[in-house]
């Protein structure tokens, strides 16, 4: 075994020791023992809401997950402002969807 592999072994057992002494919560709707249940799970490959914006020289296309309120708020805020980083994932995910449908907007894809 490499030392990379042994220190992502590491990591990945510490979370797991930590995860045993303190509980998780579901960033998205708080349910106990998920880091993110499949209903929250599941907003990261939902429809994207495609919208414009004025700008100063024309409307510049919007692309949103969303409304920016309950789960989908609590999650985008664990990921910003504390110190989870167990939603990584989700934001990969849900960064990939966004741009796919914005390369589709723009005529990239």
């Amino acid at each position: 075994m490499n030392n990379v592999a042994g220190v992502r072994g590491l990591g990945i057992l510490g979370r797991g020791f930590v995860g045993a002494l303190l509980p998780v919560q579901c960033a998205g709707c708080r349910a106990w023992d998920e880091v993110l249940c499949p209903s929250c799970r599941s907003l990261a490959g939902g429809p994207a809401h495609v919208a414009s914006i004025d700008g100063v020289r024309g409307p510049l296309p919007l692309v949103a997950m969303g409304d920016y309120d309950g789960p989908l708020r609590r999650i985008v805020l664990a990921a910003k402002h504390s110190a989870r980083t167990d939603v990584t994932g989700f934001l990969d995910e849900a960064g990939a969807r966004l741009g796919t449908v914005m390369g589709g907007v723009l005529g990239l894809a």
